[in-house]
């Protein structure tokens, strides 16, 4: 969620370098929330 917020400071002043990291980072994030989300899955299944 912060990061969404540091993207949207960085869209609002047109500092492209805090736009483009709270992008970054956002995508980051939801990757790893995603990889997450499948383990969890796997070990639900495998008990």
């Amino acid at each position: 969620m912060s990061f969404v917020i540091v993207r949207f400071i960085g869209m609002g002043t047109g500092n492209k370098g805090l736009y483009i990291t709270g992008g970054v980072c956002l995508v980051a994030g939801m990757a790893l929330k995603q990889l997450g989300g499948v383990r969890g899955a796997q070990k639900r299944l495998g008990q």
